[in-house]
């Protein structure tokens, strides 16, 4: 069994997944983090110097090895699905949830979390709430459509969106 996590950035994926991964006793894979391991750099590092583009390619190479295991929790990229070779990797690959969060915040999560310059470069020229609003909407399409189900991790931590996410799947 999969469960892929996706999401816009900053609504708790890669927390998530290492609580689901624990209680499941699954393997738990950060795509985000086999692009550095890879790349050898930030991924601030490597938008600056191979562009979003070289980022995205980087990206399509992993999710393609990731969509190949199993037994595996994987928290994907926040853009991770806009390639539609992606989401074809890893559609009837696994479960794919969606975490939810609203546009303030994951303004705040990325304003409070110190990786956000390394981990997170800025997609767009728009401040960071224009950025977050702007492209939450572009994306939420694609999210809706590759979803099995959707979780707002709003007012829930981490361990209690784990809770549903297993307690959702158990049941189906």
């Amino acid at each position: 069994m999969n469960i892929f996590l996706i999401g816009y950035r900053a609504t708790g994926k890669s927390t998530v997944a290492r609580n689901i991964s624990a209680t499941l006793g699954l393997n738990c894979v950060d795509s985000d983090a086999l692009i550095v391991q890879a790349a050898g750099m930030t991924i601030a590092e490597i938008f600056a110097t191979e562009t979003e583009d070289g980022f995205r390619e980087r990206e399509s190479e992993v999710v393609a090895k990731i969509a190949l295991d199993d037994n595996q929790v994987v928290a994907l990229g926040g853009g991770a699905v806009l390639r539609r070779e992606n989401r074809a990797a890893i559609r009837n690959q696994g479960m794919i949830v969606w975490l939810q969060a609203s546009v303030d915040s994951v303004c705040a999560r990325l304003t409070e979390d110190s990786q956000t310059q390394s981990q997170r470069p800025q997609l767009t020229t728009h401040d960071l709430h224009d950025e977050v609003s702007e492209l939450m909407e572009r994306r939420r399409d694609i999210y809706a459509d590759i979803a099995d189900f959707a979780v707002d991790t709003e007012s829930l931590d981490a361990a209690e969106v784990a809770c549903e996410i297993i307690a959702t799947l158990s049941a189906s």
